[in-house]
């Protein structure tokens, strides 16, 4: 879902675009699942009906845990749980998640165990391979100049 609303946003050049509901409803559905549905007899229908549901509250948790930054409306009183989204992108929650970002505790460690293994290699107690000066030089910037 968070892939579907990224490419979603990333073909809009409104400045704050808008989801309709029943738009969030079909995100991530297979072109396929569409053939196996016979509106006419029933069969599927009400599968699809369930599934356009979950679709639509896993939306509405992605915005209310801070994945998908955006504005819910409603302005049919009984009716979807939200009628449109003005939708500003992905977080940086969201981003990550999906790793259009790097993770940053990640980073924080990696950076680490470089400051460790350099000075490591610099006292001489461990035996491990000098580390790359591209893959360090940020992690050393930051923590040597504190050590």
């Amino acid at each position: 879902m968070l892939w579907s609303v990224y490419d979603w946003f990333q073909q809009r050049s409104d400045y704050t675009p808008i989801l309709r509901y029943y738009e969030a409803e079909a995100m991530g559905i297979p072109v396929e699942a569409n053939a196996t549905i016979d509106v006419e007899s029933g069969i599927g229908v009400d599968i699809l009906d369930k599934q356009k549901a979950h679709r639509l509250h896993l939306f509405i948790r992605l915005v209310s845990e801070g994945y998908i930054d955006a504005d819910l409306r409603t302005e049919i009183v009984g009716g979807p749980p939200f009628t449109s989204a003005a939708i500003r992108g992905l977080s940086e929650k969201g981003l990550v998640e999906i790793g259009e970002l790097p993770d940053p505790q990640q980073k924080i460690i990696q950076g680490l165990a470089c400051v460790l293994s350099t000075r490591s290699f610099a006292t001489g107690f461990m035996s491990v391979a000098k580390p790359s000066r591209s893959s360090c030089s940020w992690a050393q910037a930051l923590f040597l100049r504190a050590g």
